[in-house]
């Protein structure tokens, strides 16, 4: 139970990592494109 749970929370962890910067990138791409116009 208890492994389950921290195995859990690492793979969420390290998703989170790979995500934040993606989110970033498309974030500033999409302010690029709303100041264009």
């Amino acid at each position: 139970m208890i492994g389950r749970l921290l195995r859990g929370s690492f793979m969420t962890i390290i998703y989170a990592y790979l995500y934040i910067p993606i989110v970033i990138l498309i974030v500033k791409l999409v302010q690029r494109v709303a100041l264009r116009h």
